[in-house]
């Protein structure tokens, strides 16, 4: 759920397509878990968006492999984690 403006700061209907700058609601929380307003400042969809991969990488634990691409600029020649192998158990 998105609060968007466009740059004169009128409310906008979505991010448009990038233009509009938003904020994210009931994204954030307290340590209670109580929802909180966005603290950061208005900011394109385009550069929110790696708020969100954080925010979604801590949904797994902390020895899951994570490979985020923005699939638009990804040409893969191969299969890409065929060069992997396993590792150790991660700590702190």
């Amino acid at each position: 759920d998105w609060s968007c403006f466009k740059q004169s700061g009128e409310v906008a209907s979505g991010s448009g397509e990038g233009i509009n700058h938003c904020k994210m609601n009931n994204a954030f929380g307290d340590a209670l878990g109580n929802p909180i307003a966005d603290p950061r400042s208005q900011r394109p969809v385009a550069t929110a968006r790696y708020e969100l991969y954080w925010m979604w990488s801590l949904r797994y634990s902390r020895e899951s492999w994570l490979m985020l691409i923005d699939a638009r600029d990804v040409w893969f020649q191969k299969p890409p984690f065929d060069e992997l192998t396993a590792r150790g158990k991660v700590s702190g």
